[in-house]
Parts: structure tokens; sequence; C-alpha cells
């Protein structure tokens, strides 16, 4: 339910709990109290135990709540949480208006750092966790006004799906799907020679649509001394690789040329890894090093198909399978163990089974990776959900994030994936927890009285520009099309809950005409969306744009 017009309540002595509560229209937001107790949009969630739960919720919206921050008094609040408690069997104390000015005065608006525990991604997750998220729920910050629109400050690419930059450094790099990485200056000009080119090394790639490609690139902590960046691509499929596979991954190094900083070397080349990939979807191809133990940190998708049940693929699904290194994220040290690598010897499965670059596991499609370059630094993984719900994780936590056990909050399951069943396993397959996420919204044909809605999240980053204060600390990622036929790309931003444990409030900020490939972060911290026209890597009507003030 949503509440169009203000509420019309008198302010100052406290009212009746369950008049406040009818004049609200709170119980048609989650359900009579008569048909169990909270309702089915709360269902197993045991925050419901904590007053200043009820408090924060009812300040800012959760179970498809309005959010009545301004329109209700501190003791209109108290009286409306009393009600729950009381008929909802509760066992809290009782809640006085004082309580509710203090948890109303320490709200503060949701622009403080974003980063480490304040995530899903904690030890409490699995799937009883997942009841209690599983419609919806959502207490998150009032974000405030924020009025976005973006400017294109390079076009006439293909297919670009990322932009980033080494420390201190004023140029932006554009990865092209296609196999080229350009150079945008200070005054947007694209340099016209691309500073690297491995066209001629990637798979051939399919008009109409492809995942594969040039997908990644970071640059090693050290560039400005030693020069060294390091790339995600897909080759052709190697002669070792399993019969009827489609193609191999490369993570490579390579060194910019000394006397012409703005072109790699391309017989620099050092393959640190390479990985067969059954299908041609699924790739993920993300790298960033992280801004805390300096790691490399390399996302790798399930190999592909659909519901990880395919050629290639093992009874479990590779995401569940950590002897498999699909569905991961990888993170290893590319400053030892030379010619290759060497493994932190503190990654989760060292000496266990499964192999020891394994950071986190459980990972469907990890369509874009980001540590916040503010706050705890903490990894922002958004991952591409089946056929109902996307999601985005705060990932700093090594462990299993659920795939395919889970799609988002929500049980799956590969015979019935176009439901969300209401039970499933709560553990891996060693008995670790499942991993939640922070963000998650349904796809349009299960969107419901959901706000947002789209068809493949595609992840960014915690802004932590200069340009644009009231988005700090907020999470601005987006969403490919929210419609196939006609390109409809939007752009979307997730704030940090007062509650711990609940999911981000949400709320899509533009609408772009175009489909959305990836997001970008300069030097300074300012955000960029890379976008094109098109749903395959073909034509130029590839562009960056910057995102900037609305009007």
């Amino acid at each position: 339910m949503v509440v169009a017009a203000a509420l019309v309540l008198s302010v100052g002595a406290a009212q009746d709990g369950a008049q406040v509560y009818t004049e609200a229209g709170c119980a048609g937001c989650h359900g009579a109290e008569g048909e169990g107790g909270a309702g089915p949009a709360l269902a197993g969630n045991s925050n419901l135990e904590a007053a200043e739960y009820h408090i924060s919720r009812i300040l800012n919206g959760g179970a498809g709540m309005p959010a009545f921050r301004d329109q209700l008094s501190d003791a209109e609040i108290a009286a409306v949480a009393n009600h729950e408690r009381m008929s909802w069997g509760n066992s809290f104390s009782e809640v006085s208006a004082q309580e509710v000015a203090q948890e109303r005065s320490g709200q503060s608006g949701g622009d403080g750092e974003s980063g480490g525990t304040q995530s899903g991604g904690s030890e409490s997750g699995g799937a009883a966790d997942a009841a209690s998220t599983q419609a919806g729920e959502t207490t998150g910050t009032q974000a405030g006004q924020v009025n976005l629109s973006t400017e294109v400050v390079a076009e006439g690419l293909v297919s670009p799906v990322q932009l980033t930059a080494p420390d201190g450094d004023e140029r932006r790099f554009v990865v092209d799907r296609v196999g080229k990485i350009y150079i945008l200056d200070a005054e947007n000009k694209r340099l016209e020679t691309p500073f690297l080119d491995l066209s001629e090394k990637i798979v051939a790639l399919q008009d109409d649509f492809d995942e594969r490609g040039l997908l990644g690139l970071a640059f090693h902590p050290n560039y400005a001394d030693n020069g060294h960046f390091y790339v995600y691509y897909s080759a052709p499929l190697r002669a070792s690789a399993p019969q009827n596979w489609n193609h191999t991954s490369h993570v490579s190094e390579f060194t910019v040329l000394t006397d012409q900083p703005n072109q790699a070397d391309p017989a620099s080349e050092r393959v640190l890894l390479e990985v067969d990939q059954p299908q041609f979807n699924h790739n993920g191809g993300a790298l960033a090093f992280s801004p805390g133990d300096g790691y490399l940190y390399i996302a790798l998708g399930d190999g592909g198909a659909a519901d990880d049940v395919a050629l290639g693929h093992p009874p479990i699904g590779h995401g569940q399978d950590v002897t498999s290194l699909l569905g991961n994220v990888l993170r290893i040290d590319v400053d030892r163990g030379w010619p290759g690598y060497a493994v932190p010897q503190d990654n989760p499965l060292v000496g266990k089974e499964g192999h020891d670059e394994i950071y986190s596991w459980g990972w469907r499609n990890p369509w874009r990776m980001s540590f916040d370059r503010g706050g705890d630094h903490g990894l922002y993984v958004a991952t591409n959900g089946q056929n109902l719900w996307e999601a985005v994780y705060e990932a700093s936590v090594p462990g299993n994030y659920g795939w395919n056990t889970l799609e988002g909050t929500h049980c799956f399951d590969t015979q019935l994936p176009n439901e969300s069943p209401e039970e499933c396993a709560q553990v891996g397959a060693n008995g670790e927890p499942l991993l939640l996420p922070v963000i998650e919204y349904p796809h349009l044909a299960n969107q419901g009285d959901s706000p947002v809605a789209g068809t493949s999240v595609i992840g960014g980053y915690v802004y932590r520009g200069a340009a644009l204060p009231e988005l700090q600390g907020r999470y601005v990622f987006g969403d490919w099309s929210n419609d196939f036929a006609e390109p409809k790309g939007q752009l979307l931003m997730g704030s940090v809950p007062n509650t711990p444990g609940a999911l981000w409030s949400l709320e899509q900020v533009a609408q772009l005409d175009a489909y959305v490939l990836g997001f970008g972060e300069d030097s300074s911290g300012e955000l960029y969306a890379l976008t094109t026209d098109t749903t395959g890597p073909t034509g130029t009507t590839g562009k960056v744009h910057k995102i900037v003030a609305g009007e």
C-alpha cells in the first residue's frame, strides 16, 4: 500500500495506537494481524523483538510501508510501535516518545561511511535470514532530494564496459569489449591510438549479443613506478580444454612502454591465469586491487547457460563446488610467485578442500565489482540473478554467497526457476553460512509493489567524489534495461540502512535511453555510466556519460 496524501494527524498528545495505525494505513501495508501476526512480509523476522527496529521501520518505511519520518510526531510513532507490540505479541517494553526522539535524532540521512560491516554479508546469513527478507523488508535511510543527470564525454565506441584510472592520474582508461582500451585525456579527448589492442587475441564475438570479450582492467597500486596493469579477456578455447567447451578466460599482466606513457607494450604479456569456460555467458571478468591488502581480486561467473546446470557444470553447480574456479571471486598476490602468482595464506580455503585462490564462492555472474575508496574499503559485488531477483553484496567477508541455493535473499530450485521456494538449505556443502545481499530488486514480471524493477544488475561504486556531496557514501549502480526490445537503462542508488542487517533503501535516480553496460570511477572519485544502443558488440553507439548534478 502507498499513502499518496499527507497524513492528517494531530501533533502533540499521544493518540490511541490503533487509531494512528489505522489512519496511517499501516495494516494494509504488511498484512492483517489476524493472518499470522506481523503478516507475510515480516514472517520469520527475528528483528521484531527489538523496539528500535519497530521505531526505525516506522520512521523510514519497510515491508512496503511508506516512511513516516516527517508525518508523525514522536508520540504517534510510539503509539504505532506499541500497537504492533501488543498485536503481534512482542516481548519488548513499552516504547516512549523519548525513545523515538532519540532514534529520530540519531539517523543521519545516510551520508556516512558505508564500507565494512554494514552489510548483508555477515555471519548471520542463511536461508532462515533469507526468509526474513524475502518479502523485501527494507529499513533504509531517508536519502533526501537527489537530482542527477549525465553528460556525454566520449562516444563512437562499440561496447564500453569499464572506465578506470591509476591513482593520481587525470587520464581515464575506457575498456571496450571488442578488445581495445582507449585513453580519455583531461579535456575529454579520446586518443586515436588505443592504449592496448587485444582484438586479435579475443574470441570471435557474436553480433547480436555476447558476454565475452575484453571485460576487466586494473592498474597495479604502484603503477606510477612499475607500469604494470592487468586485464581479463576471453580467448579462443585452448587445446587442453574439455571437448565442446566454449572459450578460455585469461588474466594477464601487461606493462606500459617506458618512453610512451600512452602506449602499453603488447609484447609484455604475462599470463597469470587461464580458466576454461563451458558456455559463452556468465564470465564475470571484473578485476580490482584492494586498497586494504593490496591483493588482486578476480570475479568469475558460473560458466554460463542457466541455473548453473548444463554441459560442463557439476551436479551441485560451479557456484557451490569449491573444486572449480568458476563461480568465485579469487584473491591472489601478483607481486610474488613469479612467473605466476602467490596465494595469500589467509585465503579461506588454504589447507582445506578447494582451490587456494578462492576468496568467496556461490556467485552466478558477478557483473562488476569494486572497492570503496573510502570508509572501510568494502568490496561490492553485483551479481545477475536467474529469472526473479537481482542483487548487490557487500562481500568483504570471505565465504559462500549462496548461488545456486539462493537467488539473492530467496531460495532457488533449479527445477522451478520461476518460483522462489519457501524452504531450502541454510548452509553450504561444508556447513558454512550462506551470505546475503545488501541490495535486492525484482525482475519486471515479479515487480509487485517494488519501486524498482529491472532485468540485469550492473555493478557500480560507492561515491567518494567532491562534485556531488549529496551522493557521499551511497552506492551508485544501474540496470541494463527495463525493456529488452527498447534500450531503457536505469541509474540506481542504494543507501545504507539504520537497522543493521536490513536491505538498503533503493531508488531510481535517472533513466537512460540506452543499454547500461558498466560504470567507471576516475582518480578523483567521480563516476561514469557506460552505454550502447545495441544489444550486441556492433556499431559505434557506445558512449561514456559522466554523472553530474541535475538541473
